[in-house]
């Protein structure tokens, strides 16, 4: 994240940022930004449903390889399964979806390949905490902003400063960068595997370019690019 941020959320007065490259080739691990549609909250299905028009073409595009869809919420999750399954069967064969109860078993039958070498995961919780070099591409249809439905995420959002500095909303924005670049390493966990990452919410790129650059870091800002799709 931003480090002048981090230094006065933990009350530092006197600090040091040092920034360490990755040793895994950003060839490796591209992501990709293909803006799809503008996630937003209460979005219109006849826009909504771009994001599973773009998840066939990726599923088609990444025949036999396993993927995972990082979801941000399982309401999103089964937008999209129905969307998939209203216009190409194929590819909604290949989807696994799950609920909060479900999530460990499907994780491990995921993981031993019971699903089939070319199941797509469509989860909201695997952002963080599993390592899976089998997943050869990755969807990311909705930068992963913390739920302002929650209490406690709402009052940290709209925390200001006495002086006025909307520093809650900086945290929030923080907060989506970060695990934004976290889901993104979920499939490349050595120097030497290799895993595509596609990010299709065209909000993403205010964040990324304008809003809070300096949360992506250097390494991982070297790997993005533009995604042509093509027929």
């Amino acid at each position: 994240g931003e480090p002048e941020l981090a230094a006065r959320l933990l009350g530092l007065n006197h600090w040091e940022h040092i920034s360490i490259p990755s040793t895994f080739p950003a060839r490796n691990r591209p992501v990709y930004y293909w803006p799809v549609a503008r996630m937003r909250h209460r979005m219109d299905d006849r826009e909504k449903i771009k994001q599973a028009i773009a998840l066939i073409h990726l599923a088609n595009k990444f025949r036999g390889v396993r993927g995972v869809v990082h979801c941000n919420s399982y309401a999103l999750g089964t937008f999209l399964d129905r969307g998939v399954a209203t216009y190409d069967q194929e590819a909604h064969q290949r989807l696994v979806l799950h609920t909060a109860s479900e999530r460990e078993a499907t994780f491990k039958r995921f993981e031993d390949g019971a699903y089939g070498q070319d199941a797509i995961l469509v989860t909201p919780a695997a952002t963080t905490g599993v390592d899976w070099d089998f997943v050869g591409w990755q969807m990311i249809p909705k930068v992963p902003y913390p739920d302002l439905s929650d209490d406690i995420v709402r009052l940290r959002y709209d925390y200001q400063t006495e002086e006025g500095d909307a520093i809650g909303k900086r945290v929030y924005q923080q907060e989506a960068a970060k695990t934004l670049v976290q889901a993104a390493g979920r499939c490349v966990r050595t120097p030497t595997s290799k895993g595509v990452t596609v990010v299709t919410d065209a909000a993403w790129w205010t964040l990324y370019k304008h809003v809070a650059p300096r949360a992506f870091p250097d390494w991982f800002r070297a790997a993005v690019q533009w995604y042509e799709p093509k027929e």
